[in-house]
């Protein structure tokens, strides 16, 4: 995946006596490698003890493709003095930047549980701005262990495209049925329920959330009092939807991706899924890339390459090792999926072509 980040540098306000300085910002990758450096040009304090707030940019700076699905690049942000006094007090503002495979407003804690009761039709649908098209792959809920025990209740795990509260109307996409809670035996742990089929979400507003089967309250979803998102959660009740008044963030993140398999499945289905686990190599790719996976005795398997949209783009059988050649695709993300035919299970990739 590749990041662009326009404006996230905290400003440095920085109390002197009269001197210059030389404002700078640096990127470094996980490994410690600088990967970027500016300085915005020499800054003058013509008064004592002047208070100058100044910021950096990182024109235009791209953050790197990576294999993985999830990345950390630290930021500093610092200055040097130029009029020979030197006091290097005060003179560095850090910042982590994270980038993950999952939306979330929540801080990762919860002070609450969230549910919500009533006679009929009850759902809860979260807001979320979709930066660019991908692959909804799932959802992670975390389920607060306190009130009742509902680890036996059915819900299901739903996509919207669009719930219009003034019009009381939606566009349900999705929804995978026979679901149930769970607790991960962690300090607010997250539960990972993976979707049942390929979602191609486009860029801009989309919800996703749960349908309770039942009108008890589905009590314990997470809900994180320090962040406030409650306009952008949306319950439907008894035969209306609402913006909810709560103030909070529920413990609900989609999650996207490119390699997830069944084996992080915690949602229950009891459905035995035989495991086709597969990757290619090198990733990201340039005239061709290559199949990893381990070939059951007995099974055929066959790939189809597609774009973002779905259209296949070519396909054909498939071994380990085979090569899968990329001369005509243009730059951008694509996908593969593995079939094994006898099994009739598949699993999906994504790539990016250079």
């Amino acid at each position: 995946m590749r990041w662009s980040l326009k404006s996230m540098i905290p400003f440095l306000d920085i109390n002197y006596r009269q001197t210059s300085f030389i404002p700078s910002v640096s990127v470094f990758n996980e490994g410690g490698l600088q990967i970027f450096n500016n300085n915005s040009g020499s800054i003058s304090a013509t008064t004592s003890n002047s208070f100058i707030p100044f910021t950096v940019q990182l024109n235009g700076f791209t953050f790197p493709i990576v294999p993985e699905d999830s990345a950390k690049f630290f930021m500093k942000v610092y200055f040097t003095q130029t009029g020979g006094i030197t006091n290097a007090h005060n003179d560095t503002s850090n910042l982590t930047q994270k980038f993950y495979n999952f939306y979330s407003y929540d801080d990762g804690s919860a002070e609450l549980g969230y549910g919500l009761s009533g006679n009929t039709d009850l759902k809860l649908a979260y807001q979320f701005d979709v930066k660019k098209q991908d692959t909804l792959r799932g959802v992670q809920i975390y389920f607060n262990p306190v009130g009742l025990n509902v680890h036996n209740k059915l819900f299901q795990l739903a996509y919207w495209s669009s719930v219009d509260v003034a019009g009381n109307s939606e566009n349900l996409v999705y929804k995978m049925i026979n679901q149930k809670p769970a607790n991960i035996d962690v300090i607010n742990g997250f539960a990972t329920y993976l979707f049942d089929t390929l979602l191609i979400v486009p860029a801009g507003t989309a919800y996703v959330g749960i349908i309770q089967n039942e009108p008890q309250t589905l009590y314990g979803i997470g809900l994180d009092r320090n962040t406030d998102s409650h306009s952008k959660m949306r319950y439907h009740l008894d035969g209306y939807w609402y913006t909810s008044q709560v103030q909070g963030s529920w413990m609900i993140r989609p999650l996207f991706g490119d390699t997830l398999t069944r084996g992080d499945l915690i949602s229950v289905n009891e459905i035995a899924v035989p495991n086709l686990a597969f990757s290619i190599y090198p990733n990201p790719v340039e005239d061709q890339f290559h199949l990893d996976f381990k070939k059951q005795a007995g099974e055929q398997y066959y790939y189809v390459l597609s774009d973002l949209s779905g259209k296949e783009i070519q396909s054909g059988e498939a071994n380990p090792g085979n090569s899968v050649y990329t001369n005509g695709l243009s730059s951008g993300f694509y996908f593969l999926t593995l079939t094994a035919k006898k099994a009739a299970v598949s699993s999906t990739v994504k790539f990016v072509k250079y």
